[in-house]
């Protein structure tokens, strides 16, 4: 995938800009509203006086009318060219409705920020809240292209059916923020680029299948003394795995829910049924739903892979979004699991 095409202010001339607009095939110039909205935000008190609209006017004759200011942004997936305001200023406005819930020295550190996210399925929603957060570096890892039965929780279009998952999270991510740095691991991870992978990350979302190369994270992230976040979802419980590498790096690979079956496990010592027997109590009987395990037991039979709910990896991504501000920000959240249930908030939560 191509990355966004960014002519930074003060750094072009005319000749770029028009080079720009021969290949764009769609022309989006923003930059006058949000002039208008950087004089609200830079103006709360003036907002209630009776001459706000005319000195909002002002300040945008003064500050428009000239192609030499503000960023050009160029899509070069879909041909859009966007007239934008500098970096700063679009940081400014696309955080500052987090304003106060997120001290502005708090968004600094979201924004410096890098995030792993293993899976393109539930970690593709996960990215987008972490990307509204403010988050400004990623790391993405997956080899799988989209199907159909994927649209049952990724937002995708229909038309990007076999279009690799990294390609349409990244497309997602940029034209949200085109400023963002992201990185790319397109065969996933594999033991010969998991160290690399680690190497430059705050914390990590695991969210893959793969039984192995989740013992096998998990074992490297203690060396790099980097968390790791385990989101699962079943039926309407979510599973939140915590594990504080970075604040205790002797702690057992998931919480010692599968003791010292890890190394077994790559070892080759165990059969694969005990291996899925591993990987069921690693969940645990009693955190799935009777639907979802009456599901589960009919793969090969009626179904052909693990039911999920959008409704559910939706609301997961947005608690990954809190748990990364929690770790971000050094507020206390400890290793363990955390288990929400749809059915006991709601019973619990009846007023």
């Amino acid at each position: 995938m191509n990355k966004p095409v960014i002519l930074r202010e003060g750094t072009y001339n005319e000749s770029d800009i028009d080079k720009l607009k021969q290949d764009a095939v769609k022309f989006s110039d923003i930059y006058d509203q949000e002039l208008a909205e950087l004089f609200e935000i830079n103006n709360p008190t003036l907002i209630f006086e009776e001459d706000f609209k005319s000195q909002q006017e002002n300040f945008i004759k003064n500050e428009s009318g000239d192609e030499m200011k503000g960023d050009w942004i160029f899509l070069p997936w879909s041909k859009t060219l966007i007239h934008s305001v500098v970096e700063a200023d679009f940081h400014k406005l696309r955080t500052n409705r987090n304003k106060h819930i997120i001290s502005e020295e708090e968004q600094q550190k979201l924004a410096g920020l890098t995030v792993g996210l293993l899976g393109m399925s539930v970690g593709s929603n996960v990215g987008m809240n972490l990307i509204y957060s403010g988050v400004g570096a990623f790391k993405l890892a997956d080899f799988d292209q989209l199907d159909v039965t994927n649209l049952n929780r990724v937002r995708a279009r229909l038309d990007q059916v076999g279009e690799d998952k990294i390609d349409i999270v990244s497309t997602r991510m940029y034209e949200a923020n085109p400023y963002v740095s992201i990185e790319e691991y397109r065969t996933g991870l594999t033991e010969e680029n998991l160290d690399e992978f680690l190497s430059s990350v705050d914390l990590v979302f695991e969210i893959i299948d793969d039984f192995k190369m989740k013992i096998r994270v998990r074992m490297e992230a203690k060396k790099h003394e980097v968390p790791i976040i385990m989101l699962t979802n079943l039926g309407d419980n979510i599973l939140v795995d915590v594990e504080r590498y970075d604040l205790d790096n002797t702690i057992e690979v998931f919480n010692g829910k599968i003791g010292d079956a890890g190394e077994k496990i790559l070892a080759g010592e165990v059969t694969k049924e005990d291996e899925k027997k591993y990987a069921i109590s690693l969940v645990g009987m009693e955190n799935i739903p009777e639907r979802v395990l009456k599901t589960v037991k009919e793969i090969g039979n009626t179904v052909v892979g693990r039911p999920q709910l959008m409704s559910t990896a939706s609301v997961s991504s947005g608690i990954g979004a809190y748990v990364t501000r929690k770790i971000a920000l050094g507020e206390k959240l400890e290793s363990g699991r955390y288990c929400i249930s749809l059915d006991t908030l709601f019973e619990s939560a009846k007023q």
